[in-house]
C-alpha cells in the first residue's frame, strides 16, 4: 500500500477494522499513532490521533487528541492539544 508523507519517519499500515494506521517515531521510539480510513490524506481532518507520553524511556500515558474524534489532520499531530 502506497501512501504520502512530507514527515519521516512515518509507517503507514491497515489495521483489522479496515482503518489504515500512521505511526511516527522519535528518539524515544513510537510517538504518535493515526487512523483514518483508507485513502485519507494526511492532510485531511478525518484522523483519529494519539500520542504516547514517555518517562525515562517508559511509556507512562497514552492521550487523544481533540476527545478521540476523526476530526484531526496527521499533519497537525505535533500542534494539537492532548488528553
Amino acid at each position: 500500500m502506497s501512501h504520502p508523507h512530507k514527515v519521516a519517519p512515518s509507517i503507514v499500515q491497515q489495521n483489522t477494522d479496515g482503518l489504515i494506521v500512521n505511526c511516527a517515531y522519535t528518539a524515544d521510539g513510537l510517538r504518535y499513532l493515526g487512523y483514518a480510513v483508507p485513502g485519507s490524506l494526511d492532510s485531511d481532518h478525518v484522523w483519529q490521533i494519539q500520542r504516547l507520553d514517555y518517562v525515562d524511556g517508559k511509556v507512562v500515558a497514552v492521550r487523544f487528541a481533540g476527545h478521540a474524534e476523526f476530526t484531526q489532520a496527521w499533519n497537525n499531530r505535533e500542534a494539537l492539544a492532548y488528553s
